[in-house]
């Protein structure tokens, strides 16, 4: 005789929903991460050449180059491994490259919620999520990188706004 196999709550399934980055996100990531060792390597190359230490500036290159392929990888690893679950009784975020933390946020503890974004973020579409619970250490969840639409979604629905018809 074969032991019983539970069945999924098809309720429970039915009202996850989830979230990744925006498309465009890995790409500003990628030009974001290499922004900084160029302009790092560009002061010190500028600072070597003032002080006559012209021999250092192959060194400069080669280690913003590398900072820059690193720091590249890492952003989008990290967009690859950011997630959202949006559960019925609550938010799931996933994140994290080296050090992976998921974590879970009951509905009945969410204060309120922030939608931003800023310049670049209303060109491409892209918003950050500021979820403030009722928490004593991690008063603020903030995800960065959703779409627009995704994060209002999820704000009225973390606030129990979904239903046309509420007040």
């Amino acid at each position: 005789m074969e032991p019983a196999q539970s069945v999924p709550d098809t309720d429970a399934v039915a009202t996850v929903r989830t979230f990744g980055v925006h498309p465009v996100v890995p790409r500003l990531w990628f030009w974001q991460a290499l922004a900084w060792p160029v302009i790092a390597g560009l002061v010190a190359t500028m600072a070597l050449a003032l002080t006559g230490r012209l021999a250092l500036v192959p060194l400069v290159v080669i280690g913003s180059a590398l900072a820059g392929w690193a720091l590249a990888r890492h952003a989008r690893a990290y967009a690859r491994r950011l997630r959202l679950a949006l559960l019925s009784d609550g938010l799931l975020v996933e994140r994290g490259v080296w050090w992976r933390t998921e974590i879970f946020v009951p509905r009945a503890r969410v204060q309120h919620t922030d939608v931003s974004q800023g310049p670049v973020g209303r060109r491409f579409g892209v918003a950050t999520l500021k979820v403030f619970t009722a928490a004593s250490h991690a008063g603020v969840i903030e995800i960065e990188g959703l779409g627009h639409g995704d994060a209002v979604a999820v704000r009225d629905r973390l606030l129990g706004r979904e239903d046309p018809d509420a007040l």
